[in-house]
């Protein structure tokens, strides 16, 4: 089974194997500073604040890390100033007890 999607400028790729379950998710902006890759998986980590400079909400890839690992899964990041890419693998023996 395969999936994509494209969402406005993200896009969405699933694919089914025999033993894992891999999503990516790809971004087309100016990627991430070298810099943060390290704690971009921190609690609270954003780059994005309102016109007031609130930090934006959202589930965060703090809580994504930690069900992807719940789930026994890994996940990866590539990223360039042409973009960055998510690699969320999760073993399918896990999803199918």
């Amino acid at each position: 089974m395969e999936l994509f999607l494209k969402l406005k400028s993200q896009q969405l790729f699933c694919e089914s194997e025999c033993l894992k379950l891999r999503y990516f998710i790809v971004d087309s902006g100016p990627g991430i500073p070298k810099a943060d890759l390290p704690i971009i998986f921190e609690p609270g980590y954003t780059t994005k604040f309102n016109d007031h400079g609130v930090a934006a909400t959202g589930i965060g890839l703090s809580h994504v890390q930690e069900i992807v690992h719940t789930l026994q899964g890994q996940v990866e990041v590539d990223t360039s100033e042409n973009g960055t890419i998510f690699k969320i693998k999760i073993p399918t023996i896990i999803l199918r007890k």
